[in-house]
């Protein structure tokens, strides 16, 4: 009769100080080499990604404790718009930090941080650019009126009605009917030229 070998379980849960102290013991004198070897050496009933991870997470030399500095929230948040979820890359810019770590605070904090950074940006860029379009208005207006005068030169009748519907116009009011012609064919050099010599 063929038997299986039973599969050691392996300890689930929260390490005890015993188990630290001897996980801490073992890497520090040997290295950790294969994780999947470091608990049978180290007398532990742990797996090797268990022990790994205590180790990387909670018990090497170097790590950061306590909360995150202005400086390491902003390199995270940088980082993050360029790399994305890479923890372990962004980990390598914050020395004595975990990537598990990182990962936790930016789930935590820094992430509603950075969706309410980009909705003002949004929004800062749909006011930039409805400002741009009305500012950009009122040269339609002097276009489309240069337009009405181009084609109307044939006629000597519509000289003196241009110049009366340019004084009915606020924007205009201020402007004679040089400056405007002026302006326009300084502005428009690639559009047909008309006859200037009726404003003279």
């Amino acid at each position: 009769m063929c038997c299986e070998k039973a599969k050691k379980k392996h300890r689930k849960g929260l390490w005890s100080p015993d188990e630290d102290q001897r996980l801490r013991n073992y890497v520090l004198k040997h290295g950790h080499g294969c994780w999947s070897s470091v608990p049978i050496n180290a007398g532990l009933q742990r797996n090797g990604k268990s022990c790994r991870l205590r180790w990387i997470n909670y018990l090497r030399p170097g790590l950061k404790r306590g909360g995150f500095s202005t400086v390491e929230e902003d390199t995270i948040l940088a980082l993050h718009k360029l790399l994305g979820n890479k923890w372990s890359q962004i980990a390598q810019h914050l020395p004595g930090r975990s990537d598990n770590e990182i990962k936790n605070h930016w789930h935590s904090y820094l992430k509603k941080r950075a969706a309410k950074s980009m909705d003002v940006e949004e929004s800062s860029f749909k006011h930039t650019k409805q400002s741009s379009r009305e500012n950009m208005s009122w040269p339609k207006v002097l276009f489309a009126e240069w337009l009405s005068m181009d084609q109307d030169l044939g006629d000597p009748s519509s000289h003196v009605n241009h110049a009366s519907n340019l004084g009915d116009d606020p924007f205009l009011d201020a402007c004679n009917v040089d400056g405007v012609a002026f302006e326009l064919d300084c502005q428009l050099p690639n559009t047909r030229h008309y006859n200037t010599n009726m404003y003279t």
